[in-house]
């Protein structure tokens, strides 16, 4: 991946960490491709809209913030979902929070994207759905 020079658009973002849902944060390839992705990510000049961010945090599933390449997409996502000018729908923060399930809010990196949410959730006109509040 680091020998791609190709940027990462804001679908290749969101499908890049869809597809990594379930995969093990403590195998060295993953983590390895975590970091790569990082990079990519950041270097992303393309603004991630509602589906990107969804795909994105949704497939984070299974990590966990104790892994310090998890923290580190985290925090390059947190930058991107700040940036989302398209509102999230109810499916999207579901979906977002959902992936995030197992991450210690005691990680400052956890805390900064749940805040980011936080403030698309007070910006979405509709309300939230039973399966969203669920998720």
């Amino acid at each position: 991946m680091q020998g791609c020079r190709e940027e990462l658009d804001a679908q290749a973002v969101g499908n890049a960490l869809y597809g990594m849902q379930g995969m093990s944060r403590y195998v060295p390839a993953v983590r390895y491709m975590l970091s790569a992705l990082a990079s990519k990510v950041q270097g992303c000049r393309e603004e991630l809209d509602a589906q990107a961010v969804d795909n994105a945090l949704y497939g984070m599933q299974g990590m966990s913030s104790d892994v310090p390449e998890v923290r580190e997409i985290l925090s390059v996502l947190t930058s991107k979902v700040q940036g989302c000018r398209e509102e999230l729908d109810a499916q999207a923060v579901g979906n977002a929070l959902y992936g995030m399930q197992g991450m210690s809010r005691d990680v400052p990196e956890v805390r900064e994207m749940l805040s980011a949410l936080a403030s698309k959730v007070q910006g979405c006109r509709k309300e939230l759905d039973a399966q969203a509040v669920d998720n």
